[in-house]
């Protein structure tokens, strides 16, 4: 079995990583995305920082989507200083509507927390530094948490799963115990369809 991606060799201390059981063209449009062109990783945070800026000194988010295997697409967000979209509950609430899932990372030096979406509605999250979750709750979710690690009751300690990998291998667990979708190095490869999100 492929071994998961560690996430800060990929994107280093920052980046959203979002996961959706829908089509590319789709997950794009709804992320407010126009389709740009195809990209190669490598080519990422140059393009990025030769992109223009939205008028009047605002960040223009940059995405970047691809097709998984299974019917997932994975988008990626390297600039945050417009926030993650892919973090906002109204965008995992449309990209989960009519039955399907959708899962969400974000980072930053000191943070990274999870979301958890399915038929439109945001569940909880879990945040991956501290162990604490929020949310309404149901009987998969509690079996989610439980297989991270993460303590059921109020109080009670983290699992020792939880803690051990390394910071960026711990966040793909998180996704691939959420989504059952195990991210490699090899998925962050190859083209990808860049755009830069509408105002």
């Amino acid at each position: 079995m492929a071994e998961l991606v560690d996430l800060t060799d990929v994107l280093g201390e920052g980046g959203c990583v979002t996961l959706v059981r829908r089509g590319l063209v789709e997950v794009l449009s709804v992320m407010g995305v126009r389709v740009w062109r195809e990209i190669g990783w490598g080519e990422v945070a140059d393009r990025v920082r030769q992109l223009p800026r939205a008028e009047r000194g605002a960040p223009s988010p940059v995405l970047l989507g691809k097709p998984l295997p299974g019917g997932w697409t994975l988008v990626v967000e390297v600039d945050g200083r417009a926030g993650w979209i892919g973090a906002r509950s109204h965008t995992l609430e449309r990209l989960s509507e009519r039955g399907t899932v959708a899962a969400s990372l974000w980072r930053s030096p000191n943070r990274e927390e999870v979301l958890y979406a399915e038929d439109g509605v945001v569940w909880g999250g879990f945040d991956l530094t501290t162990g604490q979750r929020w949310g309404t709750y149901s009987d998969n979710f509690d079996a989610v948490a439980a297989a991270l690690g993460f303590p059921l009751s109020e109080g009670g300690e983290q699992s020792e799963r939880l803690m051990s990998p390394g910071v960026g291998q711990r966040c793909t667990r998180a996704l691939e115990v959420l989504t059952s979708v195990r991210l490699t190095r090899a998925m962050f490869d190859g083209p990808w369809q860049g755009g830069l999100r509408r105002p």
